[in-house]
């Protein structure tokens, strides 16, 4: 093999669409295969945006000339000078500049030294003809007449290239990201492979890496790197030694091309795309070197997007090229449901319907992988919306009532099922989509009922057990779990231990720092651990207004009133959007007595969001007190309908009808709430006095009794049922539970003097008539 004259191609040929800036590899060739290597040229260019207005801009081509150049820049990529290198992105990249670019890389290499060409851009085949190989689309290219200028004829890149590889004796390395769908002058043609099949066939004797055959499109998305080329991520990856298969610490052209197409074949499958290595498959293209190694292999992805599908624009065409106006519309509906998200519903204008009809046609059966991905992306993009906004502590997310929650995670379950089948078993995410399905299965299950249910609890774990087992770098999962341990399963040290685990996993992340300290205590009563966690939290992030809405709940059940509002109004002043600092100051205002201020603040809160049913509540609960009981009625009637799963209406609402006397409206109304939580205290213990007024004592005492079950320090329960047994001429069984409501504080009165349990049951007549008095 001649050390000079032997010519390496890479050639990326990928699609245009979700490319966000990273590094990217070049090959670096072992000094002891091509002899000395004295100095590395290189000539970058990038073009997303171009100057003819009928050429489909790109979105990223720009970038990733920009993060290559950034590669070469680094130790790995080289340490290359920026003497040493042309970087032409956008505007710069003209075909003057361009050629003139090449023209100095002839000028300064000499024998030995390394030539590197990158571009990122459009290619296109004008016409089916011998004499018309191809172009490279620079920025001022036309739109349809490539002869004319402005577009790079791959004849002259074979040019500079041999000129470079014979007369200078430069080993050239040719990386050329051309084969992007659009509407371009050979779109009728398929110009854009047919550039990728005429750069395939034109050089001899090379290595030449292709990131698809010449019938495909590349794929691209934001799971790769956070945005990247399939091809070019796993290129990069695999010559960083992941594709080092006998752990040689070296990558030849076998080893990268048995991972290019294992990697790049799973991961964008339903679509077809199979990388191609062509020329000797034992030749090294890189050294492995394991501090670099060790660095990619440290980058965690959890945060990354999952599943991402094809810009539309680049599949515009190739339907219109149909010229099937019916089955354009069906495919524009298609895409509009996606964009609207209409999923799968409404049943005859949704994705769903219109996919089906999609499927149903012979003339689009090149393009139905391409919509079932399409279909499946968007599906999961639901899923990954929501995670991110936990995962961002995204205050509009966070802030939402659990009615909401509960039915966007239902949502959620039924389109992850639906990507699931779309997928298949085989489809290498099916194992992330059934832990996908778990989480919010689990979140369901804790948020529905947090008043501490044994069964919901089990039932969470043995769900996050599985997701977790699945994907164990996944933060919001341990997050979950340790709300489960909180909420249901009542185990402060593994609360402890997966918050904690949390916190490793997403250093940053902002809901498990100030959900630890207040569950800690308000759960477990420990003020020690909680304020040591919140001095943490405090330490990493002073001004976020989560952290001070935490702070103030914390010093709000220490009974540290103006502690706590100081910290509910620095959080609002942190961020005037986030609705839960002014529900907390309309709280704190009511539980101070300020009932004017209590109004205000939830009125101000309602400017902001009209769909928090807690809004409402607070300022129904503000005119009773204001003995407004219409006004009343009306806001919290409005809270119900805004969130029919929260108890705290129903039961606020209830009462407010006990007391006026409306018995038949309070039933109603505490026998809906009951439905939804039958073991929540003011209820029971309110449905315990409506049939106590009733009469009806049984039901009455087996209402008190489980409010004392629930909420055994409360003296009323006792208080009435005592009251009852007087009634009915149980007087022993009277006297048993007043001393019960006696020895829980209950308050002095003119009744029980100063609460002498030596004389109780000297008070029986005065108690009697207190009785009838007061409960005709």
């Amino acid at each position: 093999m001649s050390n000079f004259n032997f010519k390496i191609i890479f050639i990326s040929l990928f699609y245009s669409s979700f490319l966000i800036a990273q590094s990217k590899g070049v090959i670096s060739i072992p000094d002891d295969k091509l002899g000395h290597k004295n100095s590395t040229y290189a000539v970058l260019v990038g073009i997303s945006d171009y100057q003819n207005s009928e050429i489909p801009d790109l979105k990223f081509a720009d970038k990733d000339a920009q993060a290559f150049y950034q590669y070469i820049k680094s130790k790995a990529g080289g340490s290359i000078e920026d003497s040493h290198i042309k970087l032409l992105i956008n505007e710069q990249a003209t075909m003057a500049q361009f050629a003139v670019a090449l023209d100095w890389l002839w000028e300064v290499c000499k024998p030995g030294d390394q030539a590197i060409i990158y571009f990122s851009g459009h290619g296109d085949v004008e016409r089916r003809s011998l004499t018309q190989p191809g172009f490279l689309l620079c920025w001022d290219s036309p739109a349809n007449v490539y002869m004319s200028g402005g577009a790079f004829s791959l004849f002259m890149l074979q040019e500079i290239i041999s000129t470079l590889s014979l007369k200078n004796q430069t080993q050239t390395i040719a990386i050329i990201d051309a084969c992007r769908s659009g509407k371009l002058a050979g779109s009728s043609i398929h110009g854009s492979q047919l550039t990728n099949t005429n750069l395939a066939k034109q050089y001899a004797n090379e290595i030449k890496i292709l990131s698809c055959q010449p019938d495909e499109y590349s794929m691209e998305g934001e799971q790769w790197g956070g945005g990247r080329g399939a091809f070019s991520f796993h290129l990069v990856k695999g010559l960083y030694g992941l594709a080092d298969e006998n752990e040689d610490l070296e990558v030849n052209s076998y080893e990268i091309s048995r991972y290019l197409e294992d990697r790049v074949k799973k991961d964008v499958a339903p679509i077809r795309q199979i990388p191609m290595v062509i020329g000797s498959r034992d030749y090294t293209l890189s050294k492995v070197f394991k501090k670099e190694l060790d660095s990619i292999n440290s980058i965690k992805t959890y945060d990354q997007v999952l599943f991402s599908g094809i810009d539309h624009r680049s599949i515009d065409y190739m339907v219109e090229n149909i010229t099937d106006p019916l089955l354009y519309e069906t495919y524009q509906n298609f895409k509009k449901s996606l964009i609207e998200k209409r999923y799968l519903a409404p049943k005859a204008n949704c994705a769903e319907f219109y996919y089906s009809q999609l499927l149903a046609s012979d003339k689009l059966k090149s393009l139905q992988s391409t919509f079932t991905r399409n279909y499946a992306a968007a599906l999961q993009d639901e899923a990954q919306q929501f995670m991110n906004s936990m995962l961002l502590t995204d205050v509009k997310e966070i802030s939402r009532s659990k009615k909401v929650r509960i039915e966007r995670c239902l949502q959620i379950i039924e389109m992850i099922e639906r990507s699931k089948r779309l997928l298949g078993k085989k489809h290498y995410l099916y194992p992330i989509f059934e832990a996908r399905l778990n989480f919010f299965k689990a979140f369901i299950e804790i948020y529905k009922n947090q008043n501490g249910v044994l069964e919901n609890g089990i039932q969470a774990k043995k769900l996050l057990s599985d997701a977790i087992e699945t994907q164990a770098e996944m933060p919001l999962y341990y997050y979950t779990m340790g709300l489960n341990h909180a909420f249901h399963l009542k185990d402060k040290d593994s609360m402890i231990y997966y918050f904690e685990t949390a916190m490793k996993l997403s250093p940053n992340w902002t809901l498990p720092r100030v959900m630890l300290p207040f569950l800690v205590y308000i759960k477990f009563g420990d003020k020690v651990i909680a304020e040591r966690y919140f001095k943490m939290a405090i330490e990493k992030d002073s001004n976020s207004a989560t952290v001070n809405v935490a702070l103030g709940l914390y010093y709000n059940e220490l009974k540290y009133p103006e502690l706590a509002k100081k910290y509910f109004l620095k959080a609002h002043s942190l961020d005037t959007g986030y609705i839960d600092p002014i529900i907390n100051l309309a709280n704190h205002a009511f539980e101070q007595n300020e009932i004017d201020e209590a109004g205000k603040w939830a009125r101000k809160g309602l400017l902001i969001d009209s769909t928090n049913a807690l809004l409402p509540y607070l300022l129904g609960k503000v005119f009773i007190a204001r003995s407004n009981y219409k006004a009343a009625e009306h806001y919290l009637k409005r809270a119900i309908e805004l969130d029919s799963t929260a108890i705290e209406p129903y039961s606020i609402l209830g009462n407010m009808y006990l007391n006026l006397g409306f018995l038949k409206k309070a039933e109603e109304i505490f026998n809906r709430a009951i439905a939804i939580d039958s073991l929540y205290p003011n209820l029971t213990l309110n449905l315990g006095t409506l049939h106590y007024l009733l009469k009806k004592y049984s039901v009455a005492e087996h209402y008190y009794l489980l409010t004392i079950q629930n909420l055994p320090e409360d003296f009323r329960s006792y208080y009435n049922i005592a009251c009852m047994k007087s009634l009915t001429g149980d007087v022993d069984s009277a006297f048993k539970y007043l001393e019960e409501a006696i020895r829980r504080k209950a308050p002095k009165n003119d009744i029980l003097s100063d609460g002498d349990l030596e004389n109780v049951r000297k008070l029986e007549t005065r108690w009697s008539n207190f009785i009838s008095k007061h409960f005709p």
